[in-house]
Formats: structure tokens, sequence, C-alpha cells
């Protein structure tokens, strides 16, 4: 991320991102497909994660329900 502050009296900043940032966008989107397909799966497991959280379970895999 670029940060560019103009010096007026209305304080003014502009951002952009930089190239590495945008070497990011694959990644992100990736992520954001992921999300998508698997929102159903996350959501119809979380009382089941959050009974494991409760009781100290939920730790490095230790408490699995099918989201592998």
């Amino acid at each position: 991320m670029a940060r560019r502050s103009f010096e007026t009296i209305a304080p003014h900043v502009e951002y952009r991102l930089t190239a590495l940032g945008h070497s990011l966008r694959e990644a992100v989107c990736g992520l954001d497909r992921w999300v998508e397909m698997n929102l159903y799966r996350m959501h119809a497991a979380e009382p089941k994660l959050s009974d494991c959280v409760a009781v100290g379970v939920a730790t490095r895999g230790a408490c699995d329900h099918g989201l592998r």
C-alpha cells in the first residue's frame, strides 16, 4: 500500500496498491472462492466447534467435525 499526503488546508490522502500488493490478488481471490464454496459447511459445523472450544478441545486439529 502506498500513501500519498497532500499538504492542503482540508487534509487529503490517497492510497494505492503497490506492485507487491497487486501480487496478492490471486491468493486473495483463491481464498474468497474457497470461502464461497465452503461457507455452508463452516456454518453447519459452527455449533459443534463452539462446543469444542467450550471444553478446550479445539486446538491443533484435535476437534475435527468434517472441515478437512
